[in-house]
């Protein structure tokens, strides 16, 4: 969860470095996490309440990968599960804005 939430954070916030890479990394995070879902129905409650944890981890790592100052991104997730899980959402997109 933190490694999609680092990438969705460099996602929004270092527009012009995105690539299909990142998108390949979100999709494919976005896919583990479900599976992980599937197999274990009873963990998605747990996700929920990991959010702020994970945020943390997905901070740092958007932190360091991108050299950007810490105090440019949100305190606390702006995401929720269901758009981070979500395969057309892309933070910052134009569709992601209407």
């Amino acid at each position: 969860m933190g490694i999609l939430i680092g990438h969705l954070l460099k996602w929004h916030y270092q527009t012009e470095c995105r690539s299909q890479s990142w998108r390949a990394t979100l999709r494919l995070q976005r896919i583990e996490i479900v599976d992980l879902l599937n197999d274990n129905p009873s963990l998605k409650s747990y996700l929920e309440e990991a959010i702020d944890r994970a945020y943390l981890r997905g901070l740092a790592i958007a932190v360091e990968e991108v050299a950007l100052y810490n105090q440019l991104f949100p305190i606390d997730c702006e995401y929720t599960l269901a758009e981070m899980l979500n395969n057309d959402f892309y933070p910052g997109e134009r569709s992601d804005l209407l």
